[in-house]
């Protein structure tokens, strides 16, 4: 199974694997997608003899569209199969309710008849692959280029290394590459455009937070969708990071020396000690400001939004409704005379 959120080191892997299994001859080799297929029929195809090849290959893109990861426990290949599980961009999507329990159903499944690779980078060598990348086009990045980089793509490296190619094209000759450039060209992952949302927010520029709002949301027609899929998550998300900061401020504590009491509060799932450095670094200005009533206003927010877009209060139109949550969640953050 190939998992992971780095998109280009995962599929590097499976080119790698398909030649090295193949030798070369893709007649032994047999694709499929996990929501239209089934592990039987997976089982089934890489079972069977290979003709020309040393192996008989399976690719199973999109694994996380599929939820029958414990057919797989009576997996009894012979070794010239290979069963190659792909868990593609669902990965991702951390907040999905459906994606998160299947990315652990799935390596639980195949750990007992096989091997789970996961590919992240660590955060401490972002900064070099990405500077490495960017001295073999002739180029070097300002730090302040490196740190738009990192905010702009959640520092995930295969995003970032796809913007950078533009970048350097769009720069032309100059020698190094700075964060007015990486601002002006690099498409902003959607978490970034959330942590935008709640910058504004907290910072009380209602026009700002809007403005963001209607970059997440679009003008589409599917203006629910994209709220359920891509606002309320990651806004309930930051908020609970917030919490956890505000908790970690009340302890006396730091991201760097974390009390016991503190962090035996925080939960194991979403945890502000998991994040990247720049949630974390948002999640710790935010909770500077707010008190533990403001955050808990801020969720009852989100929760009559919902229940607005919903149909369960009348009169709001799906982006009446979120427009009024934006309005609502500055009324809320506004500075008070005490935080405690």
């Amino acid at each position: 199974m190939l998992s992971g959120e780095e998109d280009s080191l995962r599929l590097s892997a499976l080119n790698e694997l398909v030649a090295a299994g193949s030798g070369g001859d893709d007649f032994d080799i047999e694709n499929f997608s996990g929501d239209s297929s089934s592990p039987s029929q997976w089982l089934a195809s890489c079972g069977t003899s290979p003709f020309l090849s040393p192996r008989r290959i399976a690719i199973v893109r999109h694994l996380l569209k599929s939820d029958e990861a414990k057919e797989l426990a009576s997996a009894n290949l012979p070794e010239t199969a290979l069963l190659i599980l792909v868990a593609d961009e669902e990965y991702s999507a951390t907040d999905d309710r459906k994606f998160v329990p299947r990315v652990a159903a799935w390596q639980k499944a195949v750990e007992k008849v096989g091997v789970v690779y996961k590919f992240t980078i660590d955060p401490k060598a972002f900064e070099g692959y990405l500077q490495q990348a960017a001295a073999e086009s002739g180029k070097r990045l300002t730090p302040a280029a490196v740190e738009a980089f990192k905010e702009m793509t959640s520092m995930n490296l295969s995003h970032a290394l796809g913007e950078l190619e533009k970048v350097v094209i769009y720069v032309g000759e100059a020698p190094q590459i700075t964060d007015q450039d990486v601002r002006a060209l690099v498409v902003a992952s959607r978490e970034y455009n959330v942590f935008g949302l709640i910058d504004s927010i907290m910072q009380g520029k209602a026009g700002a937070a809007l403005d963001q709002l209607r970059v997440l949301v679009g003008n589409g027609a599917k203006l629910e969708g994209s709220a359920m899929r891509d606002v309320f998550p990651n806004l309930t998300r930051q908020l609970r990071l917030i919490w956890q900061a505000r908790a970690l401020i009340e302890g006396r504590g730091t991201l760097t020396s974390i009390p016991k009491s503190v962090s035996d509060q925080f939960p194991s799932h979403q945890s502000l000690l998991s994040q990247k450095d720049y949630p974390q670094k948002l999640a710790m200005r935010a909770a500077e400001k707010l008190s533990f009533d403001q955050i808990g206003q801020c969720l009852e927010v989100l929760v009559t939004t919902e229940s607005r877009i919903k149909g369960l209060e009348p009169s709001f139109s799906t982006r009446d409704a979120l427009e009024m949550m934006v309005l609502e969640l500055v009324a809320a953050v506004k500075p008070r005379a005490h935080v405690h």
